[in-house]
């Protein structure tokens, strides 16, 4: 069993590591035409993703070992935190606006809380989800519902549609491994991919992209 494990961990890591580089290298295919490469360095792309590069991967194999049990008892402070830093992206002074999105916070360091978000959905569905099997449906789909909400609204309030269909994708996966009755499962799906298109629709500009 520990041997299938081990094969099964080399292998994502593998996979994440071949992506990784696959993105380095197409980032600086494209360096030259980034609107935010500083003059003349054709290489500010790359050296910035190669900085958040060597931060992620010692930071991924820290998670890797790390214990569940530790892991699980941070889940509603990283909720919490998570859910802090998108309201932030909303406060001027410290969200920044780029093309009309407002995905971003400055607090010396510039970064987008929605990349936490998804980490932290995922992390805290399961969590309720792998504890609290026993109770009835109203609890048990009202609580991960809000949990979704808490994360999906903001996200898409900053016309961060991309992440919005993200992080919509993995409450459905979440619901789905839980065994959820599939007609709640399939209504809440409806509606999910109604509210996205309306999304859309409604944003300047994203039709056309």
């Amino acid at each position: 069993m520990f041997q299938g494990t081990r094969e099964n961990v080399l292998t994502l890591a593998l996979a994440v590591l071949v992506l990784s580089v696959l993105g380095v290298v197409m980032l600086f295919s494209t360096g030259t035409f980034s609107a935010g490469a500083d003059p003349g360095d054709l290489y500010f792309d790359v050296k910035r993703q190669g900085i958040w590069l060597g931060i992620g991967i010692p930071l991924a194999i820290y998670a890797a070992l790390l214990d569940l049990d530790a892991l699980r008892r941070l889940t509603w402070l990283l909720f919490a935190v998570a859910f802090l830093l998108l309201l932030l992206c909303f406060v001027p002074g410290i969200g920044r606006e780029i093309n009309g999105e407002r995905r971003w916070i400055d607090l010396g360091v510039r970064f987008q809380p929605s990349e936490l978000a998804k980490l932290t959905l995922a992390l805290g569905l399961a969590t309720w989800f792998g504890r609290d099997r026993g109770r009835g449906w109203g609890v048990r789909l009202g609580v991960p519902v809000f949990l979704a909400g808490m994360m999906l609204i903001p996200v898409a309030l900053e016309v961060d549609i991309g992440t919005t269909g993200v992080l919509a994708a993995m409450v459905f996966a979440a619901f789905l491994v839980a065994d959820v009755d599939r007609r709640w499962l399939g209504g809440g799906a409806v509606v999910g991919v109604a509210g996205f298109i309306a999304l859309v629709v409604m944003v300047p500009g994203r039709m056309e992209r």
